[in-house]
């Protein structure tokens, strides 16, 4: 069972990423054991405890392992939809609404910043706020995301592909459009971690055997853009990703589609090998693996082949 409100990371979220990499394995686990994945839940949409049902928007398996390692208190998140979902275009943006009770939005940003300084984890101001901004005004994550595409020799939007924006504990999330621009779901009023994850409900990108497919970009104020190309591992990520993305979601001409993720079928997982086929062949498709949906079912080999091959060889 998968939760799409459930936003996971393959590292513990009040550590700093200090390296850029692709993914991030716990040197404590086997490595043929998936890493722990970690993410932040509301309080409002409780997991399922034992054998207890699952209650709330929370649907988490109750047969995974699962241990609460902080209990959290945000009072400064800022999303664009209540906890209903819904737009509330009638909110008074000086105020809101914690425990029942209205509170000055710059109240809760002085002692968010004092909790940070204390601790001492408050960032230095960066130019953009110096120049541009106030301690109480907010800025959206948002940008551009295109991959380099050698048959129209332009650059190309990498529809669907989830942009994420992540301050401490707080996520807030994009969706690229076919012209590649995005914007996300909520605000923030300091900097944020940007990544890409190469996932989707009905599939998801894996690179190293077990770990996902991610792209860790920087920690910022402001738009974040990103032209992939020159045979990057990730302008080979964000290629597949276009192919599978393609054959999913649009227009394939009345072909059949792939396993979606139903019924309590795994999503479809591409393993995306960064590394040339011993048997010189682009890829292949285990058809009969079932194995609690955590390995590959697809291999994509050959990075070196051009974008449009890749593509093809996904299809």
């Amino acid at each position: 069972m998968v939760d799409s409100t459930l936003v996971l990371y393959d590292h513990p979220l009040d550590y700093e990423i200090a390296v850029s990499g692709d993914y991030y394995r716990d040197p404590n686990i086997p490595e043929d054991q998936p890493t722990p994945l970690y993410c932040a839940v509301k309080v409002e949409a409780p997991v399922a405890q034992g054998n207890g049902k699952i209650k709330g928007n929370a649907k988490v398996m109750e047969t995974v392992e699962k241990a609460i390692l902080e209990e959290l208190f945000i009072p400064d998140e800022e999303f664009d939809t209540d906890e209903n979902g819904t737009t509330n275009k009638n909110a008074n943006p000086a105020m809101r609404k914690i425990n029942g009770k209205m509170v000055s939005v710059d109240l809760i940003d002085a002692l968010v910043t004092e909790a940070l300084r204390i601790t001492n984890n408050l960032d230095k101001p960066s130019n953009h706020n110096k120049t541009a901004k106030t301690m109480s005004s907010s800025w959206r994550p948002a940008g551009r995301i295109r991959v380099w595409d050698d048959f129209i020799q332009d650059f190309i939007g990498v529809e669907g592909a989830q942009v994420r924006a992540r301050r401490w504990f707080t996520t807030h999330r994009g969706w690229v459009g076919a012209d590649g621009f995005y914007s996300c779901d909520g605000t923030f009023k300091r900097d944020a971690n940007y990544s890409i994850d190469w996932d989707r409900y009905d599939f998801a990108l894996t690179d190293h055997w077990l770990n996902g497919a991610t792209f860790n970009g920087p920690k910022k104020e402001g738009n974040w853009d990103l032209n992939l190309m020159n045979g990057d591992k990730q302008e080979y990520y964000a290629t597949i990703f276009r192919a599978a993305h393609h054959y999913y979601y649009k227009d394939i001409k009345g072909l059949k589609r792939p396993p979606t993720n139903s019924f309590g079928k795994p999503k479809m997982r591409i393993r995306a090998h960064n590394t040339r086929s011993e048997d010189n062949i682009n890829g292949y498709h285990q058809k009969d693996l079932r194995i609690f949906g955590v390995f590959a079912r697809i291999h994509i080999y050959n990075p070196e082949n051009s974008t449009s091959a890749i593509y093809a060889t996904t299809i």
